[in-house]
């Protein structure tokens, strides 16, 4: 896994009709949250809820790699956490973030850093 630097940018999946936000799609709010940074020139470490459950989700449940996770976050200058509705059905490639996955996302983060 890459070093967390700038802003963490976690794209929880948006499933709304026209943002396309699911993979295999990159929905246009999370492009516009990117874009913004990038004008500023704000460094920032984009990643999906699917990278943040395979990196990270296992760390949260033991109390030594979960201090070791906090650690790492606690270099992030904030974060950013794109969430949508989830309308029901399978989905195929990717499940948007669910509300106890914020939840837990939130726990880990500093009370210091601003969160989107």
């Amino acid at each position: 896994m890459e070093q967390l630097e700038g802003w963490l940018v976690l794209d929880g999946y948006e499933d709304e009709p026209a943002a396309f936000g699911v993979p295999n799609y990159l929905g246009f709010h999370i492009r516009y949250i990117c874009g913004v940074l990038e004008s500023r020139g704000i460094p920032y470490t984009y990643m999906t809820i699917d990278e943040w459950r395979m990196h990270h989700k296992e760390r949260l449940s033991d109390p030594g790699a979960r201090e070791s996770l906090r650690s790492e976050l606690s270099q992030l200058k904030g974060a950013v956490i794109l969430a949508g509705a989830i309308v029901p059905g399978k989905y195929v490639r990717g499940t948007p973030i669910s509300r106890k996955e914020i939840d837990e996302v939130l726990s880990i983060l500093p009370s210091t850093s601003p969160v989107l």
